[in-house]
């Protein structure tokens, strides 16, 4: 076998390669005629191609909105799991025509436990509408009912939702609805997060511009938060200060029967007319103050009971004795 010398061989390996490179470019040519003759026929165009990549980035925004504005209420106005959502007939409407699955999707997208729950009215309501909403009727009574003060008389779900969340919504409660008058009448409430449906998603909205100026009023000193009224309500209740039955009293404590002061019940001595008081005698420096002493008074016919000796006799307790005797009998 013949050895070329190294300057034939390095030209070998050139002319191969550069018929390798040749091929390579062909080929390429023959890939872009094949791949626009697909695209022509399909009429694919990169502003579809962007349109398929949309949703999902769409969907990470919309998640990290939605986690910003739970923790603000979270923070803000002491929000917990399981959250507590009061749905109403329009948005159950909404669900069931973008074929929207409302209690899978909602714990996905709020990320934690939820609680679905709706009201009397609301379902009163959904009977009055007749055949055209009995789907959001079925989806409605799934959810659990919370008692409203309209048992007896019904009022329409908007009303009845506003006046489940009162004036600083207690029991922390979502709102999903379509209409526009609760979205209205929820705006002017501090603490009251909204969800509706839009574009077959479920929205969160952001905090409305009441409970931002809730925030800041309590951040600067100026109001009571929800979280400090309750401590000191507690507080109240454990010092026996709480006020009952709307009053602001404390707590009555019973006290004990007393008696009269035996000494306020005597009479007052009245001074003989005409008797001077006599003066008070001062003692001089150089003498001793005498003790006054009160000597008991004798009784009739007692015996003499003094003893002449230092220490009393026995004759003496024996008389002392028959004294007492003959005065019983």
């Amino acid at each position: 076998m013949m050895i070329l010398p190294k300057s034939a061989r390095i030209r070998r390996v050139h002319k191969h390669l550069s018929n390798r490179q040749k091929q390579l470019q062909v080929l390429i040519v023959e890939f872009n005629s094949h791949f626009s003759k697909i695209n022509s026929a399909n009429k694919v165009q990169p502003e579809q191609v962007a349109l398929v990549t949309q949703p999902a980035a769409m969907k990470i925004k919309r998640q990290k909105q939605a986690k910003k504005t739970i923790s603000f209420y979270k923070y803000n106005f002491s929000f917990r799991e399981p959250f507590q959502i009061l749905v109403d007939g329009t948005f159950c409407q909404a669900a069931l025509k973008n074929q929207i699955q409302i209690k899978e999707q909602m714990p996905k997208y709020l990320m934690g436990e939820v609680q679905l729950c709706t009201t009397n009215c609301a379902l009163k309501e959904l009977d009055t509408l007749g055949k055209d909403l009995y789907g959001a009727k079925i989806i409605l009574q799934k959810y659990q009912v919370r008692n409203c003060p309209h048992f007896k008389s019904p009022v329409p779900a908007s009303e009845c939702l506003l006046s489940m969340l009162g004036e600083t919504n207690p029991h922390h409660y979502f709102v999903a609805t379509q209409d526009h008058t609760v979205t209205t009448g929820l705006k002017k409430m501090p603490g009251v997060p909204l969800l509706y449906i839009i574009l077959n998603t479920i929205v969160l909205d952001k905090p409305s511009r009441a409970s931002l100026d809730h925030v800041q009023a309590v951040q600067l000193g100026q109001l009571v938060s929800l979280t400090q009224q309750q401590s000191i309500r507690s507080l109240k209740e454990e010092q026996g200060i709480a006020p009952k039955g709307g009053e602001r009293r404390g707590r009555k404590r019973k006290r004990k029967q007393s008696h009269p002061n035996p000494l306020s019940c005597l009479k007052k001595k009245k001074k003989k007319a005409g008797v001077p008081t006599p003066p008070l005698k001062k003692a001089e420096p150089d003498e001793k103050r005498k003790r006054s002493r009160h000597k008991k008074q004798k009784m009739d016919g007692a015996p003499d009971l003094s003893c002449p000796e230092d220490r009393p006799c026995l004759g003496c307790g024996v008389s002392i004795i028959l004294h007492l005797v003959n005065r019983h009998v």
